[in-house]
C-alpha cells in the first residue's frame, strides 16, 4: 500500500513539474514571438532561441504531465477472482476455473442471465437463485 502511495506522490510531483515547465515554455514562446515581431535591435539568435527553447520546454512539460497521468499496469488490470470451490486465482472474466474446471459464474434458471457466484437473486428477472 505504501508503494502505491509513493507512486501517486511521485506522479503528482511529475504532473506539477510538467505544468510549471510547460507554463515557462509558453511564456518563452510568447516573449520570443513578440521580440521577433516588435524588437528590431535584438540579436536574431536570441529571438529564435527563446521561441524554440520555449517550444522544447512546452514539449518536455507535456511529456511529464503525460507520464504523471499514466496508469501503471497493475492499476489497469482487473483483480483476479478466486474460485468458490478450490480457491484458485483466475483471471478476471474467467467462465471456468483453470484448476478444477467448475463454473466461475452461474446462470439464472428462469431467464439464463449470467450471475455472480454469490448472487441471491437474479438481477434481470428477480428470481431467487439456487445455492448449489
Amino acid at each position: 500500500m505504501a508503494d502505491r502511495e509513493k507512486k501517486t506522490d511521485v506522479k503528482a510531483v511529475l504532473r506539477n513539474i510538467g505544468l510549471a515547465v510547460g507554463v515557462i515554455g509558453l511564456i518563452l514562446i510568447i516573449v520570443g514571438v513578440v521580440m521577433l515581431v516588435t524588437v528590431s535591435g535584438a540579436d536574431e539568435k536570441v529571438k529564435y532561441g527563446l521561441t524554440f527553447g520555449g517550444i522544447a520546454l512546452s514539449v518536455v512539460g507535456t511529456v511529464l504531465i503525460f507520464i504523471g497521468n499514466r496508469k501503471d499496469k497493475a492499476e489497469r488490470a482487473p483483480e483476479p477472482v478466486a474460485c468458490k470451490y478450490c480457491g484458485e486465482l483466475n483471471p478476471f472474466g474467467s467462465k471456468y476455473c483453470r484448476k478444477c474446471g467448475k463454473p466461475m459464474v452461474k446462470r439464472c434458471v428462469n431467464c439464463g442471465a449470467e450471475l455472480d457466484m454469490d448472487a441471491q437473486f437474479c438481477n434481470v428477472c428477480g428470481v431467487r437463485v439456487r445455492n448449489d
